[in-house]
C-alpha cells in the first residue's frame, strides 16, 4: 500500500485527510482552497480525492496526468508490456551501442 507525503502548504495542513495512497477533502473545503489543491497534487504528485454530497472526482496534477497516458497508450499495444520486460531484463553488456533505426 502507498503512503502519500505529508501537506507542505501550511494553508492546507488539517484540510486534507490522509486515505491510503491519497489525500481527501470535502467539495466545500475545495472550493475555498483550489489553488492550493492544484498547487499541492502537482508537487507530490498524490491524486486528491474531492468528496460531494452526490459524486465525487479525483484531482491530480497535469504532469501526473500526462504520465497516466503515456502508460495506457503503450500497454494497450499489444506487446509492448512484454518487449519492455524483456528489455529491463536485458543486461547493458548485451545491447548495441550502435541504433539500427
Amino acid at each position: 500500500m502507498l503512503h502519500s507525503p505529508p501537506v507542505d502548504n501550511c494553508e492546507l495542513k488539517g484540510v486534507l485527510a490522509r486515505v491510503e495512497n491519497m489525500y481527501t477533502i470535502t467539495v466545500t473545503k475545495a472550493r475555498k482552497k483550489l489553488q492550493g489543491l492544484v498547487d499541492e497534487t502537482n508537487r507530490s504528485r498524490v491524486p486528491i480525492l474531492i468528496e460531494g454530497k452526490r459524486f465525487g472526482a479525483v484531482l491530480i496534477g497535469k504532469e501526473h496526468w500526462s504520465d497516466i497516458q503515456e502508460t495506457l497508450f503503450l500497454n494497450a499495444m499489444p506487446g509492448m508490456h512484454d518487449s519492455i520486460r524483456a528489455g529491463l531484463k536485458t543486461p547493458l553488456t548485451k545491447t548495441s551501442k550502435v541504433h539500427k533505426w
